[in-house]
């Protein structure tokens, strides 16, 4: 069922003044019920590092034991039962194999390229730094690539640019003694 705004029969209360959560279960992220101002980041920033601390146990018993001190008792039961379902755990193992394949990083955490190209433009011109520039932006730290893979990338794309800049320059010089014969 999906509830959106709108007509009343869709909306969150209707025009009797019931109120629909009162008839219907939401999902809500939190099992209390209780809806927060927290971005969805928070949450999955939140449950990556709740799923952390439940990994430290090895039995449900130790888990439930060892509740963290930012979380109440119905969240953790209900985060507990979450990971150690078999729907968590088929979603997780093609998401955990997918990132071990994964050689590129970047430096950028949750900053997308965008934000961080906007923030490196000029701020006379409005000008934005080119790709070349805004890899190495998200992927050097301290004047040094992160990685191997990123400096070879690189390397490649340098070379491919130079390539490219090479032949336009040769079809101009052509185009230009053609002009002349």
């Amino acid at each position: 069922m999906s509830l959106s705004r709108g007509s009343p029969r869709n909306s969150l209360s209707t025009p009797s003044g019931v109120g629909v959560r009162s008839r219907y279960t939401l999902p809500s992220p939190n099992p209390t019920g209780e809806i927060g101002r927290q971005s969805k980041f928070y949450f999955k920033y939140r449950r990556s590092r709740l799923y952390d601390h439940f990994k430290k146990y090895a039995t449900k018993e130790e888990r439930l034991q060892n509740m963290p001190t930012d979380v109440n008792e119905a969240e953790w039961k209900f985060l507990v039962e979450y990971f150690d379902s078999d729907t968590f755990k088929r979603m997780s193992e093609p998401n955990r194999t997918n990132k071990a394949k994964q050689e590129i990083n970047h430096i950028c955490g949750r900053k997308s390229f965008q934000a961080v190209s906007f923030e490196q433009r000029n701020t006379s011109t409005g000008k934005e730094p080119n790709l070349q520039k805004l890899w190495e932006l998200t992927h050097m730290k301290n004047g040094h690539w992160i990685n191997d893979a990123s400096a070879e990338l690189n390397d490649k794309v340098k070379e491919y640019v130079v390539e490219q800049i090479q032949e336009i320059e040769e079809d101009i010089d052509l185009e230009a003694l053609m002009m002349h014969l």
